[in-house]
């Protein structure tokens, strides 16, 4: 844990606290065959292999990134994210894959 104490111009102290740090990554553009999902698995891979864990959301309705995993989507009918984001009442635990 860190605690950093910060002073702005006018002299007024700010406590910020930080237990730990946590970065969002989006890898995104419009256009199809730009190595969007390649640049995703790559980069969460590595960066899990560096020792941080890691989270790879796939939100293509295709599931190349869940392929990219060697992850068999098919065996995830009725649980994805676009059924989370879609329900009222289904859990974003009823999707991850450890």
């Amino acid at each position: 844990m860190k605690i950093n104490l910060i002073f702005h111009s006018n002299w007024k102290p700010i406590i910020s606290l930080h237990i730990f740090a946590v970065h969002f990554i989006a890898i995104i553009n419009q256009k199809g065959g730009v190595g969007k999902t390649t640049t995703a698995v790559n980069l969460s891979a590595g960066i899990a292999r560096a020792g941080y864990q890691t989270v790879l959301v796939d939100l293509d309705p295709q599931a190349h990134a869940t392929v990219g995993l060697d992850i068999d989507p098919e065996k995830f009918d009725g649980k994805t994210v676009g059924e989370v984001l879609l329900a009222d009442d289904k859990p974003i635990t009823d999707v991850l894959v450890q």
